[in-house]
Order: structure tokens, then C-alpha cells, then sequence
């Protein structure tokens, strides 16, 4: 079954929360620029805003998140992972 439908609309909503603090948290303690991170990863520069911004209306694609992860140094697991996961 596709994630898509077996996810609330709330849930869809934490986990660009998510997501996208990861991002933009990693991001600034690796010292990069949105830009300059957009262009290591590959990826525009308004799909990283949009990321990072988590807004409703996010639809990123698993190749973004994959690209991001690289740049990032990480992977889509550990940027998909919720703070109470980590401390187990």
C-alpha cells in the first residue's frame, strides 16, 4: 500500500515538519547556505526552500531526499527519523 494512503493528513504534516527541520538543521551545522546546498545536492533552490519551509503544500520526491541526504552526508532514514527514535 502506498505511504500516501496509509498516512493521516496530520501525519503527512509531521513528517514534512519533520523532514524539513532535519534538513535545515543539518544544513546550518554543516555551515552551507540553502543555495550552496541546493547546488551540491542537485536539486533547485525553491525545492529546498520549500523543503525546509515544510509547507502544506510540499510534494517532494524520493530522488530529492536522496540527493539532500548525499550533500548532507546522511541518509533518508536517519532524516525521516523522529527525536524519540533516536534516543533508543
Amino acid at each position: 500500500m502506498p505511504l500516501s494512503t496509509t498516512l493521516k493528513p496530520t501525519d503527512k504534516e509531521n513528517y514534512r515538519l519533520l523532514v524539513g527541520s532535519k534538513i535545515a538543521a543539518l544544513r546550518a551545522a554543516a555551515g552551507l547556505t540553502q543555495a550552496s546546498l541546493a547546488k551540491r545536492a542537485g536539486v533547485s533552490l525553491k525545492t529546498l526552500y520549500t523543503i525546509e519551509r515544510a509547507a502544506p503544500d510540499t510534494n517532494f520526491t524520493l530522488l530529492s531526499l536522496e540527493a539532500l541526504a548525499d550533500a548532507l552526508g546522511t541518509s533518508v532514514a536517519e532524516l525521516m527519523r523522529s527525536a524519540g527514535a533516536e534516543k533508543r
